[in-house]
């Protein structure tokens, strides 16, 4: 098993929730004009991205053991 630190798990769901938040932040500014293929390119960029934070947030979470 795996020891971390609690804060390096908040700070990764912290990396999650901000990633999200840009996400959101962009699709609604993009879905209120024209989107261009870059635009569409970008989105995809930051999906890929939080995917893989999520996937090693919870990599990370099955195999914890937290160290108080």
């Amino acid at each position: 098993m795996e020891n971390i630190n609690k804060d390096v798990l908040i700070t990764e769901a912290n990396y999650i929730e901000d990633s999200l938040s840009a996400l959101q932040t962009f699709l609604d500014y993009k879905l209120n004009t024209e989107m261009t293929t870059d635009d569409i390119n970008q989105i995809v960029s930051l999906v890929i991205a939080i995917k893989l934070l999520t996937k090693k947030h919870a990599e990370r979470m099955e195999n914890i053991q937290f160290d108080d």
